[in-house]
């Protein structure tokens, strides 16, 4: 609870939760900065990195407790560059904005950012920064999202999967929820489907498309992805407007590369 400023210095701990041998983020894990509630406004600082090397830690987690009992980050500058699972862990009723005034760098072995499977209520405003996973093997991104009602706002960053996705959807988002009018997303494709009726997998921004088994993915169902559902009003992805006709699995997630920009 309270507020609190970091100016600087040296932040460490360790991933002590383990399961299944293999140690994970989570609520019970050791993080470089924990957040229960309250607000931290972070100016600059080392997270993961303590004389030159980096720990086996995850950075940053932030949680409330309730929608009137947020656990609040601003950061404003810092490195969390760590070598445990997650960057930075949004886990309930968090309030997260990143906003470069100093250089903001922002990586995990599986992810930048995980926005953890849950369901309560999150908002995550990104203006700048870069935020990406190391891992050279298995589902790694530069965003994880994993909770439909989390509140997603970029207008600018670099957003990197080593081995999967720059910004993957494990959940789709509700209406609304997904606001991307900046960016620049780099990703690995994996294409599946049939000769003629191609669909794509991850890729810069993507998701897990499914073969429904009639040789692609279902492209006329409306619960598929789509850039109205992502997108900002004026903006495009690689010079494709926001349109209700262009399919994230179809038109999107082939390229390696993707660069949203507004009018």
């Amino acid at each position: 609870g309270g507020e609190n400023i970091i100016n600087n210095g040296y932040f460490a701990g360790a991933d002590a939760y383990n399961y299944k041998n293999q140690n994970v983020a989570g609520p019970g894990a050791s993080y470089c900065l924990k957040v229960f509630g309250g607000k931290v406004t972070v100016n600059a600082g080392t997270f993961g990195n303590i004389n030159n090397t980096i720990v086996t830690t995850s950075g940053a987690f932030i949680s409330g407790t309730s929608e009137q009992q947020q656990g609040i980050a601003e950061i404003l500058g810092g490195t969390f560059n760590v070598g445990g699972q997650a960057g930075f862990s949004i886990f309930d009723y968090a309030n997260v904005t990143f906003r470069e005034e100093k250089d903001i760098t922002v990586s995990g072995t599986a992810v930048g950012i995980a926005v953890e499977d849950r369901t309560e209520p999150v908002t995550i405003t990104i203006h700048g920064g870069e935020f990406a996973s190391t891992a050279k093997s298995g589902n790694s991104d530069g965003i994880w999202y994993a909770n439909s009602n989390a509140e997603l706002k970029i207008t600018d960053g670099i957003f990197t999967g080593s081995t999967r996705a720059g910004l993957c959807f494990e959940k789709f988002p509700n209406s609304g929820k997904v606001n991307l009018s900046g960016g620049t997303y780099i990703g690995v494709p994996s294409e599946q489907g049939t000769p003629g009726f191609y669909y794509y997998k991850f890729g810069a921004i993507g998701y897990d498309a499914k073969d429904y088994g009639y040789g692609s993915a279902i492209v006329d169902d409306p619960n598929h992805l789509q850039l109205r559902d992502i997108l900002a009003d004026g903006a495009s992805i690689n010079g494709i407007p926001n349109n209700r006709g262009v399919y994230i699995h179809r038109e999107v997630s082939n390229h390696t590369t993707l660069e949203i920009k507004s009018n």
